[in-house]
């Protein structure tokens, strides 16, 4: 039988609370600065958006200058989607075992559905180290304009 695997831990409970909080209020507010507080200067981002947005062949990210390049297409590109539909940020509560803090918006909230993402991120104390977001089926099928804009 495999041995477990064992979690060096990172960060604390109260680092992952924090991190939890100030991301969430953070990009929701469209918070560019803010945001990049959270990161490591050596931070990795890893996303699809990243490709459709930046036009480029990979979904890495490398640093805070990159990450900062990301995030300003990313809420330039939201705010035009937003007018398209509503986009809402809708989730529960997170998981976090000393080192991985994790969490998921749902496409079904009490108000109907919205893009749904999977955010993991791996923690040095309240800092970021690793961001990696995942897409449901009902998200991706939400980047259409985006795509749309690229073949343009």
């Amino acid at each position: 039988m495999p041995e477990a695997a064992v979690v060096v831990e990172t960060a604390s409970a109260e680092d992952a609370l924090f991190v939890y909080e100030e991301w969430h209020r953070t990009v929701t507010s469209s918070d560019v600065e803010a945001l990049l507080d959270l990161y490591a200067d050596d931070a990795v981002m890893e996303t699809f958006m990243a490709r459709l947005l930046l036009k480029q062949d990979s979904g890495v990210l490398p640093g805070k200058s990159e990450i900062r390049r990301f995030l300003e297409a990313n809420f330039a590109t939201r705010e035009t989607i937003m007018k398209l539909e509503q986009v809402r940020f809708y989730r529960t509560g997170y998981q976090f075992d000393g080192h991985t803090l994790i969490w998921e918006y749902t496409r079904e909230t009490p108000d109907g559905d919205s893009y749904e993402m999977v955010e993991v991120l791996e923690l040095s104390g309240r800092k970021i180290q690793k961001h990696r977001i995942y897409f449901g089926w009902y998200g991706l099928s939400g980047l259409t304009p985006i795509q749309k804009g690229m073949a343009s």
